[in-house]
């Protein structure tokens, strides 16, 4: 499992470095922590978690809710390159770590509860970027005879994520493009059969060209998992004009752009293609 116990042959600089506004010190901190740590398990080898590796685990995510300098994202380097790097860290445990880590403490101010939030969501994205919500066939295949989805990593991940993205309206873009970073990981017959039901929930009661930006990206890309190569219903040409107050709101973080705009253009290019090959694409925006 992963203790929490100090270990005693980290080198606690490297946890600083990682917080350093410098690019190259940052870098630098997480390969050295890697090699570091990467040496330690060699040496523990066939005794389960080394007590290093388990103490950067816990410092790592920690790491994540900390607004200091470069802190956010030279923690977030440095367990994903962790995270690929060692094999034999158990993701659910990992996520429960998580958990435990990153709770709101009673009594905290609004800074302190936007920290944790933010540090989830960081800690989801790592382990989306490390590779740990990538779900074997076999894994899949075991979900869907078992309906054992909930089990899963991505799951775990994805509910997360939806929680989050509800709690403040400045969480919900971030939350939400990560979730769609996940849904494209998770095999078609496991998305179908589990992840899009549970993801329908969250419009069944709503018109989707009416849907808030964020959620919209998401609907657009659930609907181009069911059907590929077809218009989704809420981008037909009968409705496209119940989609102009949606992408307004889209535009208030000028002049960066949302990310619906490239699955929007994506998604009404494949309809166009699909009805000039006659593939039934449905009625072109």
């Amino acid at each position: 499992g992963l203790s929490l116990e100090r270990a005693g042959n980290v080198d606690l600089d490297l946890f600083w470095q990682l917080a350093s506004n410098s690019v190259e010190i940052r870098t630098s901190a997480a390969k050295k922590l890697t090699l570091s740590l990467a040496e330690a398990a060699s040496a523990h080898e066939g005794e389960g978690i080394c007590p290093d590796l388990s103490y950067s685990l816990k410092r790592l995510v920690r790491g994540l809710a900390s607004s200091r300098d470069g802190a956010r994202e030279g923690f977030c380097i440095a367990l994903i390159q962790v995270l690929r790097t060692r094999k034999e860290i158990d993701p659910i445990e990992l996520f429960n770590l998580m958990l435990d880590q990153l709770q709101v403490p009673k009594g905290s101010t609004s800074q302190e509860e936007k920290e944790c939030h933010f540090g989830r969501l960081f800690a989801c994205r790592s382990f989306i970027q490390a590779g740990l919500c990538t779900i074997t066939p076999k894994a899949a295949k075991r979900a869907l005879k078992e309906s054992a989805h909930e089990e899963l990593l991505s799951w775990k991940v994805m509910q997360e994520l939806l929680r989050l993205h509800k709690i403040k309206s400045y969480m919900s873009e971030a939350c939400l493009d990560t979730l769609v970073r996940l849904l494209r990981l998770v095999p078609d017959d496991l998305f179908t059969a589990a992840f899009a039901p549970r993801l329908d929930e969250l419009w069944k009661d709503a018109e989707p060209p009416t849907l808030h930006p964020d959620l919209l990206h998401v609907y657009l890309v659930v609907e181009q998992r069911r059907n590929p190569g077809r218009t989704p219903p809420a981008l037909q040409a009968s409705r496209l004009p119940l989609l102009a107050d949606t992408l307004k709101v889209s535009s208030a973080a000028h002049p960066r752009v949302h990310g619906i705009w490239t699955t929007l253009f994506t998604a009404i290019l494949q309809g166009y293609a699909a009805a000039a090959d006659g593939g039934g694409g449905g009625e072109a925006a």
